[in-house]
């Protein structure tokens, strides 16, 4: 399943590339915000409020972003008016990010280290504790624009399908995480790469929940995901495609 799911996610990309780069350039220009105008407003209270609004815009644009690429995930173009359509309904989940992403700010930057500084063994376990606790956050959390959007959107509903996503997933979950990050930070802070990444690996995923087989219930689902045959579809429509077709798709 990762491995087909790495192969239609660099065709999509590559299929719709300029469009994906459009999203990344107009994420880029509302970050540049955040550090250029909160410093131009006289008064820290003031400039500290404009920054969290800009922050919270973010979070309101990641999650348009990732409905509008639920389309490529669908086989079908990316739309930029779609996106554009999808920003007010995005306020809700957008909110319930940034509260958690502020929660999982405050435990790194000053929970944990009030915990190291105790200089005991109690204390080392409290923050190796909050670590995990992050951990489960961001890949739990990671899939939420998504989930929202593809599972029903009623905000604590997907955010307890999520919680159940990692938790019947937590290697899948990590996995995503990690490319998540190299996609978002290392390479550079433009979303739309990791956005695509996690809608199509989530719904590659809940292929497996829609079954109607008995066996695959708890561990017996993980063990035996039939992924061959769930994949046998999304396979055909896929295709495969050789290094000429990629330079030269007119060529197909």
């Amino acid at each position: 399943m990762i491995r087909f799911l790495l192969q239609k996610f660099f065709y999509d990309l590559w299929d719709n590339l300029f469009r994906i780069m459009a999203l990344n350039l107009g994420f880029l220009g509302s970050l540049s915000l955040v550090f250029v105008l909160p410093p131009l407003i006289t008064g820290t209270i003031p400039a500290l409020l404009f920054f969290c609004l800009l922050v919270f815009w973010l979070f309101v644009y990641l999650c348009a972003a990732s409905a509008a690429l639920e389309s490529v995930s669908n086989y079908r173009t990316l739309s930029l008016k779609y996106f554009i359509k999808n920003l007010m309904p995005s306020l809700v989940p957008g909110t319930l990010l940034f509260l958690f992403s502020i929660l999982v700010f405050i435990i790194i930057r000053f929970t944990i280290p009030v915990y190291l500084r105790f200089g005991t063994v109690l204390g080392a376990a409290a923050a190796f504790f909050c670590g995990w606790i992050c951990l489960f956050f961001l890949g739990a959390l990671q899939f939420y624009p998504a989930v929202y959007r593809r599972l029903g959107r009623r905000p604590l509903v997907s955010l307890k399908k999520c919680f159940i996503l990692f938790f019947d997933n937590t290697g899948f979950c990590i996995f995503s995480l990690l490319v998540h990050l190299i996609l978002t930070a290392l390479i550079i802070p433009c979303p739309g790469w990791s956005l695509l990444f996690l809608d199509e690996g989530l719904r590659l995923r809940i292929l497996k929940y829609d079954t109607p087989d008995s066996r695959w219930t708890g561990k017996d689902r993980r063990d035996r995901t039939p992924w061959n045959e769930l994949l046998t579809e999304e396979r055909e429509k896929t295709g495969r495609r050789s290094w000429r077709d990629f330079l030269f798709p007119w060529r197909q």
